[in-house]
């Protein structure tokens, strides 16, 4: 591995971009919609793979704007829309000038926050 974080693998550039402490259910340290475009823009991967789940469970505004807390049914499609938002982002940018899907997704299922303890 690199000092900067990137491993090196031969044909393969791999880029580690961690954002720790962040959740697509929370805004307040990364927009998950703003950051898939401006690693998009910057990165032009060819493959992307996210893990995410431990920090889920933020409330999300509704159609309304009211915030729908985790983790009913409006809720979940609340979560799923942005889910799906991102990650067509990263498979639009897979997408570009191959003519077919070629990205790896993988997004792991979380278990919601315990709200007791805020």
């Amino acid at each position: 591995m690199r000092n900067d974080g990137a491993i090196e693998v031969d044909g393969v550039d791999v880029i580690r971009d961690p954002h720790l402490g962040t959740a697509i259910s929370g805004t307040a340290i990364a927009d998950w919609g703003e950051l898939s475009t401006a690693q998009v823009a910057r990165d032009h991967p060819d493959a992307v793979v996210v893990f995410i789940g431990a920090n889920e469970g933020f409330d999300l505004p509704g159609p309304d704007g009211k915030p729908l807390k985790c983790c009913g049914a409006p809720w979940a499609a609340a979560y799923a829309t942005r889910a799906r938002t991102m990650m067509d982002t990263y498979r639009r940018a897979s997408d570009a000038g191959h003519g077919h899907e070629d990205m790896a997704a993988v997004v792991t299922s979380f278990q919601p926050r315990d709200t007791g303890s805020r």
